[in-house]
């Protein structure tokens, strides 16, 4: 059986790399982080769902206000969950 590694993976967002961050996430020393390479959006999949939300939702409808961008959105989200789960029957988890 093959192992996964299953660090969370993040960007390279200053966020992600900020002294605050280090310092919050140190102080347990089983949390290691797998930091993607720069300029790599197509191997971090919120990117994905990023793009999927800006061309198919926000680029094809019209808000006349925030509360109904944030109404579409919630919509949109349950959406993109009911969608996911067809296409990944098993939450997206990978079994080897």
């Amino acid at each position: 059986m093959e192992t996964i590694d299953s660090r969370p993976r993040v960007d390279n967002a200053s966020i992600h790399r900020s002294r605050y961050t280090r310092d919050y996430w140190a102080v347990d020393p089983r949390i290691d982080f797998f930091f993607l390479p720069p300029y790599s959006p197509e191997l971090n999949p919120i990117e994905l769902v990023f793009r999927f939300y800006v061309q198919e939702f926000l680029e094809t409808n019209y808000f006349p206000d925030v509360p109904a961008l944030i109404e579409g959105t919630l919509w949109w989200g349950d959406y993109y969950n009911d969608l996911r789960k067809d296409i990944y029957p098993k939450g997206g988890v990978l079994t080897v």
